[in-house]
């Protein structure tokens, strides 16, 4: 198995032995991050499916005894990283709708989520990939995409 498949049996094995009883063996969106980050960093051709079924996850437990495990900034960087290595089309305006709901909720009193300017690069690396073997309409929509993102970076750094 690869890097990315571990990874993320290691986190369902510490959600079984958080149930188990094992409190200490709770992950946090750390441990959600660095399983999405293994399949960005995996090659696999439905890394972003994949990571996205983490982040789901991760999602889903909101409003049960995991509560506590939310999306951070940490692992919208990571989802990004994800979706720029996948073969989406339209990935420019995923991330860039990725940048707005973090705004959105960062805004929103959820400081953990706020946009960062590795946020804000990583939308961008999205936008440089979206361009690459797509296209003219594709090309023009992530060229359009990234420097929207440049001008919100320019205007929010860190």
């Amino acid at each position: 198995k690869g890097a990315a498949q571990r990874a993320e049996a290691i986190l369902h094995h510490m959600l079984k032995l958080h149930e188990g009883g094992r409190e200490n063996c709770l992950p946090t969106d750390i441990s959600f991050g660095s399983v999405l980050d293994a399949w960005a960093r995996s090659g696999d051709a439905k890394a972003y499916d994949n990571a996205m079924r983490t982040f789901n996850l991760m999602q889903s437990m909101q409003g049960t005894r995991y509560s506590d495990i939310k999306p951070s900034t940490i692992t919208y960087n990571a989802l990004m990283n994800a979706l720029a290595v996948s073969r989406i089309p339209d990935k420019a305006p995923r991330a860039y709708n990725m940048l707005l709901e973090m705004e959105e909720r960062g805004k929103d009193g959820e400081a953990c989520l706020a946009p960062n300017t590795q946020s804000y690069g990583t939308a961008l690396k999205v936008c440089a990939r979206a361009a690459m073997g797509n296209s003219p309409k594709r090309k023009d929509e992530a060229l359009r995409i990234a420097l929207m993102t440049f001008e919100k970076l320019r205007k929010n750094p860190d």
